[in-house]
């Protein structure tokens, strides 16, 4: 009976809600948990669910759908057995072959564009492994979750557990959970459960992650952040870019850099204003509220941080928000060659004068600094990725350091 099941009743709801459901298993047991599940109209309307066994573009449901790659036999063969069954070793690699001759793209596209939960799955699968593996290696922002099963009555065992969890993490982008049937419970349990009552059971948990891209013009900061659509992303700019920000600032006439330094506050206030209005998840910040002061002159700075400091808190009404400052260190050959790809043409002094302001304005803060010298657009994402899932969060306060420029002794 499904109701006995340890664990597999309490995903009735995920399952029931999710766009797709991919069900390595051939039977139809979570096919009949929906089916047993429907009330009211929906017994007279539907069957609560939809299976195939082909990788469709499209599906006749939005959410119930139940996808079995490796085929599907159902407890009443009539009831839509599926043609083929990949059981032997010689249907695996004609799976696997399929899979390159982009067959599978559905299932590719699914794990590509969302955030999955793998549950009682071997990653012996070769067919698996080649679709987890794409994804590893040409979205290296999205990581997905896999539950790896231990007994309730087997102990613990952290070194092993740790290079499992490191492999999983650097082959797959997998971030492994060790749990018994329990704690399999637990996690649906917790899934499943209502912002509200999240909010009420969990009200001293850290729920809300912020991390600020820095670093030079060419540095690589939007390609960087542009990998991390999986999680809440935050644009350079809101706005259409005005062609002032393109230049130097020191061709730029008075009014026009005032003008400037107006339009940037402005896109530092709406981010900022988004940012406060979210209780939760985890925030890729294109830039941080501190990457004005490193254009222009240091002597106005301070002028600078306060014109900041109340246009994008709007005279104190909500603070600036804290976050982790991940820094993207590069050198002058980088930044030349990466900008002129942007068809963009400064003079190396320019852009070391950037480079120096960037140490200044960050030198003597808490920091996470990557060196994208000579590296990949891939590559320096992945390290981005380890940062935020892997090590400590240590944001900081950017009101604070904005708020010590803003009265440093050369305020005027």
């Amino acid at each position: 009976m499904i109701e006995a099941h340890q664990y597999l009743a309490s995903f009735l709801k995920i399952i029931s809600k999710s766009p797709l459901t991919v069900n390595y298993n051939f039977d139809d047991t979570l096919e009949k948990m929906l089916l047993d599940a429907r009330s009211g109209d929906k017994k007279n309307s539907t069957r609560g669910y939809e299976v195939t066994d082909k990788p469709n573009v499209q599906f006749q449901k939005n959410t119930g759908v139940i996808y079995h790659p490796n085929g599907f036999l159902p407890a009443i063969f009539e009831d839509g057995a599926s043609v083929g069954v990949v059981f032997s070793d010689d249907s695996f690699q004609d799976q696997l072959i399929s899979a390159a001759t982009g067959k599978y793209i559905h299932l590719s596209n699914h794990l590509f564009r969302n955030t999955c939960l793998l549950i009682g799955i071997s990653l012996e699968d070769v067919t698996l492994q080649s679709l987890l593996r794409q994804n590893a290696v040409t979205n290296p922002g999205n990581v997905h979750y896999l539950v790896h099963f231990r007994k309730a009555e087997e102990a613990s065992k952290p070194e092993d557990e740790k290079i499992i969890f490191n492999s999983n993490f650097s082959s797959y982008n997998l971030y492994t959970l060790f749990l018994d049937n329990a704690g399999i419970r637990g996690l649906a349990d917790l899934i499943s459960m209502s912002k509200k009552s999240f909010l009420l059971n969990y009200a001293d948990a850290k729920k809300k992650f912020v991390y600020y891209l820095i670093g030079s013009i060419g540095a690589g900061k939007s390609t960087a952040a542009s990998n991390f659509r999986s999680l809440i992303t935050y644009d350079e700019w809101i706005d259409e870019r005005r062609p002032e920000t393109a230049v130097p600032e020191d061709s730029l006439s008075p009014d026009k850099i005032e003008m400037v330094n107006s339009w940037i506050a402005e896109q530092f206030r709406k981010k900022n204003f988004a940012l406060f209005g979210q209780n939760e998840g985890i925030h890729v910040v294109d830039r941080c509220p501190l990457d004005p002061l490193t254009f222009g002159e240091a002597a106005e700075r301070p002028s600078k941080a306060r014109r900041l400091v109340a246009q994008i808190t709007d005279r104190n009404s909500r603070p600036i928000e804290k976050g982790h400052v991940i820094h993207l260190d590069c050198d002058l050959a980088d930044v030349r060659i990466r900008c002129s790809l942007k068809h963009k043409y400064w003079e190396d002094s320019a852009y070391e004068k950037l480079l120096k302001a960037l140490e200044e304005v960050y030198g003597g803060l808490d920091r996470t600094v990557i060196c994208t010298r000579g590296r990949d657009a891939n590559s320096v994402a992945r390290e981005i990725t380890r940062v935020i899932f892997l090590e400590d969060y240590r944001p900081i306060d950017i009101d604070a350091e904005l708020t010590k420029f803003a009265d440093s002794a050369n305020a005027k």
